[in-house]
This record gives C-alpha cells, sequence and structure tokens, in this order.
C-alpha cells in the first residue's frame, strides 16, 4: 500500500492497451485501503471515473475491515485487522459490467 498511484496509473495503463492486444486484460481487479480517497492518485485516476455510465471502472467498497489469515497464524486480541477499511477498483469491459 505504499506507492497505490503507481499501482492505479498501471492498471490504467494496462487496460487502455487492451484495444491493441488480441487478448488483452477483460477485467482488471485492485484491492486498496478505502481511506486514501483525498490523495492526488484517487482524485487525478479514480474521482473523474468511477461509476460512470461510459466507463469501465467502478469502486465497490467493502463492509468492515479485512482479516487476512494466513495457514498457522493465530490471531492476537489487537492487530490482526488493517486500521482502514477496503475497497475494489474494478474495470470490466463494458458488455459485461454492471
Amino acid at each position: 500500500y505504499s506507492d497505490c498511484g503507481a499501482w492505479v496509473r498501471k492498471a490504467w495503463d494496462e487496460w487502455n492497451k487492451r484495444g491493441t492486444l488480441p487478448q488483452g486484460p477483460g477485467l482488471i481487479v485492485m484491492l486498496l485501503p478505502a481511506n486514501r480517497v483525498e490523495q492526488k492518485w484517487w482524485q487525478e485516476h479514480v474521482e473523474p471515473y468511477r461509476d460512470r455510465p461510459d466507463s469501465p471502472l467502478r469502486v465497490e467498497f467493502l463492509p468492515g475491515r479485512m482479516r487476512f489469515d494466513r495457514p498457522g497464524w493465530t490471531p492476537g486480541p489487537k492487530g490482526d485487522r488493517p486500521p482502514f477499511g477496503c475497497c475494489l477498483l474494478i474495470w470490466q469491459k463494458p458488455e459485461v459490467s454492471r
């Protein structure tokens, strides 16, 4: 989660390349912190496009806080969840989206 902006730009680059590739991506999904909506990368690369009828990008805000379990790991009383909620950024071809 240290450089979300670079990954969102990369996802847009890959999405935009799909028209020039025979088997370009039909779906890209990213799990990101939901508490970063004020940051420049969100304002430039997500907010202008999310959830618009003519855009391939939609955002799903996930309820609660995620827990990432690992084999053989026992969660402690604290610290087993991140201190923020998460969201999914979903790029999907228009013919299969919504």
